[in-house]
């Protein structure tokens, strides 16, 4: 009986030393990839600052020299553009660090809401056109349809740009939506 017991002791040692080791590994594997989101998230965090303040002075401009709204109107409309991007990328950085999955749902209303702004300030732009255009002759009025023809130019490359912002932050969304999934399997 002494044999058995001693027996059953070293089996139940080495399988304890092999359990614990399984464990470690698994928890050094979960740290690890911890710090690598933590890693992604922090670029995703700096690139998305560093595009913003290069944003924020090119969109004003641009904005202005379109539209030629004033400046309060031109920061204004700038500031709530600015709102909804930060406000996309802080719901996926969320999504990411998997704090609010419930986020997902609320991403399409989102970039309705950046949308509408842009619809907003298109919409000023044509009221503000319209106030001026009061009673010219007809000349005023070919003059005028040029200018809308231009600013018709003007307008689809700014939604052009604007586009491709929606476009780079689905792109980084799905990266971030693609490696939480991955990581959740």
């Amino acid at each position: 009986m002494d044999e058995f017991l001693t027996s059953l002791l070293v089996i139940g040692t080495e399988f304890g030393i092999l359990v614990g080791i399984i464990l470690l590994v698994v928890l050094f594997m979960f740290l690890k990839k911890r710090m690598k989101d933590k890693r992604i998230a922090q670029q995703f965090t700096n690139d998305f600052k560093e595009f913003s303040s290069d944003r924020k002075v090119n969109l004003e401009h641009v904005i202005d020299d379109a539209f030629n709204l004033g400046n309060a109107a031109t920061k204004e409309y700038a500031e709530i553009i600015m709102k909804n991007e930060r406000k996309i990328c802080s719901n996926m950085l969320s999504l990411f660090n998997g704090s609010d999955r419930d986020l997902l749902l609320q991403l399409q209303g989102d970039l309705e809401n950046l949308t509408d702004a842009y619809k907003a300030l298109a919409s000023m732009s044509n009221s503000k056109e319209q106030d001026a255009s009061g009673g010219k002759d007809d000349e005023g009025l070919l003059e005028k349809t040029r200018m809308l023809a231009d600013e018709n130019e003007r307008l689809k490359d700014d939604l052009k740009k604007a586009l491709e912002s929606v476009d780079y932050l689905q792109t980084q969304y799905t990266e971030l939506f693609k490696k939480t999934n991955k990581d959740d399997d």
